[in-house]
């Protein structure tokens, strides 16, 4: 069975701001931190899938 895509198994960027505001406006402060890192977390993933990783610094040959 093919694992699902990391984007169908979680809430969207827009999704999670709309979140943050909304526990904002509740003063629900662990939540809106909470949401904070998940954001943050959603921005580092996609940049990693965006960039290239570059030319290996080292081949595969070199640890045996």
């Amino acid at each position: 069975m093919k694992e699902a895509e990391y984007w169908h198994r979680t809430d969207t960027f827009e999704e999670k701001l709309a979140l943050l505001k909304a526990a904002s406006e509740r003063r629900d402060f662990r939540l809106a931190r909470a949401l904070t890192e998940s954001l943050k977390n959603t921005i580092v993933f996609a940049q990693q899938e965006e960039e290239s990783l570059g030319t290996p610094l080292l081949r595969a040959d070199v640890f045996g």
